[in-house]
């Protein structure tokens, strides 16, 4: 009985393939077909591991086994390549679901970065994104990068429109002391006032309010300045003004009588001796005195 258990070939298909080699096949290749032809024609064989291919190297043997009972086995390597699949099932934008066919999103200006995630067609593909953080202001381009396990890329880019800072520096309203006040307009005060309070607001709650000018008041025309500074950093100014009453310096009379005779600073009055008195009358300016 013949004890040769020899392979003349091992083909895959109608490749052939030598002993120890391996033959590479395509991602999600289950199985081959495997045939061997034997130097003895009396001999026979059986192929395992052919079937239940794994992405990666798969072991397949032949085992020969001779006319004589005799066995030997010949061993050849399937490689199924990796997936290119880098394909994307779904994108969210701080867990918003964006269309693959529209891949835009806004953000107000307060927001400098988002978070990006992405669902993959393939569990065995890898994704990163670049872009999200920081956000500048207007248009960015945020861009998922699929990389497959076999290597291949594909980018994905969203574009992110963060809104520009408000430029808003318009005034809503300003007081003085609880009282409104326009802008230009002007506000009179007591004499000996040397502050007031003033309250403005901007039409733009991120816009920021300082006011000058309100403190260290002296009599007269004291101009208040109140500055609106935009979110951008646009300022405006508006001014009004606050009088504090001057008091009069004129210590100058209206009339002076006596007796009921106009007289004059320093005049020497003569009396007819029939009186030990007189009548006084002083008169300021605005004011009367007796």
């Amino acid at each position: 009985l013949s004890n040769n258990v020899n392979l003349s070939s091992i083909n895959i298909g109608e490749d052939t393939v030598l002993l120890g080699g391996t033959y590479e096949v395509a991602n999600g290749t289950a199985s081959v077909d495997v045939t061997a032809i034997t130097e003895s024609e009396k001999a026979t064989y059986q192929v395992l591991g052919s079937t239940g291919l794994q992405t990666g190297i798969n072991t397949v043997t032949i085992v020969v086994t001779a006319e004589n009972g005799d066995t030997a086995n010949y061993t050849i390597f399937v490689k199924v390549a990796k997936s290119g699949n880098n394909n994307v099932a779904r994108i969210s934008v701080n867990g918003v679901s964006l269309s693959l066919d529209d891949l835009n999103y806004s953000v107000a200006s307060s927001i400098s970065s988002i978070a990006v995630a992405a669902t993959l067609e393939d569990a065995e593909a890898t994704y990163v994104v670049t872009g999200a953080n920081p956000l500048a202001f207007g248009t960015n381009d945020v861009v998922v990068t699929v990389t497959a396990a076999n290597g291949d890329t594909k980018d994905y880019t969203i574009v992110v429109t963060r809104a520009e800072l408000s430029g808003n520096n318009d005034l809503n309203t300003i007081t003085v002391d609880g009282t409104a006040v326009q802008p230009d307009g002007t506000v009179n005060v007591e004499n000996g006032i040397s502050t007031v309070t003033v309250v403005a607001t901007a039409v733009d709650p991120d816009a920021t309010v300082e006011v000058s000018g309100n403190t260290g008041l002296v009599p007269g025309d004291n101009l208040v300045v109140v500055t609106i500074t935009a979110a951008n950093g646009q300022a405006a100014t508006y001014t009004f003004t606050v009088h504090v009453r001057v008091l009069s310096s004129d210590n100058s009379l209206a009339t002076f009588t006596i007796n009921g005779d106009d007289v004059e600073d320093g005049a020497v009055v003569e009396l007819d001796g029939t009186q030990d008195f007189v009548t006084v009358i002083a008169q300021e300016i605005g004011r009367a005195h007796v």
